[in-house]
């Protein structure tokens, strides 16, 4: 919960662009038969005492290319969220640059700057192949959770294939955590939501990150035969690349900067890699 710790605050606002308003409009969206997002909104209506919505984000001049998921925030007297959400940077909330480029993806983002409107994984392939001309490195997808069969190994194994996997919880399982006492924490693994998490930290963190960039850092060498490399690559991958991403948006005047100033940052990546992932290969 702690990896953006370390992220250098945004620096200043040097650029001359003007702050114009473009009001982001978000409503509601026809259900479609989407059988693991109803169980998810199910169980997070269970846990959290709050239904999430199937929306549609908008300005006055355009609309994102799909559908997107809104996650109010618990109400008041149940649990925390497990499934964090961070602030975006300060100039994603001002510049109308930087809000239209999040609302053609189908992010929007709530008073406190978190984007607790998510693009749902079509719409989120569809948004960045529009403006990056090329698909997601990482693939969000929605998977039914095996509460037996899940863990750091097959999630580690789903990164490494190109997805970003968002676990569903069963509903049974919600009823037997919804028995807990509120001063417990349920971790984030087992909680419903975490497509707003995943999709809105490491998601958009990552979504310009070019496959040959990535080859550069892993060099033919993602670990799959033994188990504490694959749970280093789950380490690897939610601290030091999502906070190195994060870094550069952090930094950008434009959205379109990222993708320089990323490149820079290969070199270190692959120490860390090496480092972090191989160990002792």
């Amino acid at each position: 919960m702690d990896l953006l710790r370390n992220v250098p605050a945004e620096i200043g606002a040097s650029s001359t662009e003007a702050e114009s308003h473009a009001p982001v409009f978000v409503r509601d969206a026809a259900s479609e038969d989407d059988p693991l997002l109803a169980q998810d909104f199910r169980a997070y209506a269970l846990l959290y005492g709050c239904s999430p919505r199937r929306v549609r984000v908008a300005t006055t001049e355009f609309e994102a290319l799909g559908d997107s998921a809104f996650y109010p925030d618990p109400v008041r007297g149940t649990r925390s969220n497990a499934a964090a959400l961070y602030p975006f940077p300060r100039r994603f909330r001002t510049r109308r640059r930087f809000r239209e480029y999040l609302v053609k993806l189908g992010f929007a983002l709530d008073a406190e700057g978190r984007g607790s409107t998510v693009p749902l994984p079509e719409t989120f392939r569809k948004g960045v192949f529009a403006l990056t001309g090329r698909l997601p490195v990482w693939m969000p997808r929605l998977q039914t959770m095996n509460v037996l069969r899940g863990g750091i190994r097959g999630w580690a194994v789903s990164v490494a294939d190109g997805w970003l996997p968002a676990m569903v919880p069963p509903i049974a399982l919600i009823r037997v955590l919804r028995l807990l006492p509120e001063s417990v924490s349920i971790p984030p693994p087992f909680a419903p939501g975490i497509l707003a998490h995943d999709v809105s930290l490491h998601g958009f963190a990552m979504h310009r990150v070019r496959p040959e960039e990535l080859s550069q850092v892993f060099d033919g060498q993602l670990p799959f035969a033994r188990r504490w490399r694959q749970y280093r690559l789950s380490l690897w991958f939610e601290s030091t690349l999502t906070r190195e991403a994060w870094d550069v948006w952090n930094q950008v005047e434009r959205p379109e900067a990222f993708d320089e100033m990323f490149a820079k940052k290969i070199p270190s990546l692959a120490r860390s890699f090496v480092e972090e992932v191989l160990g002792n290969r």
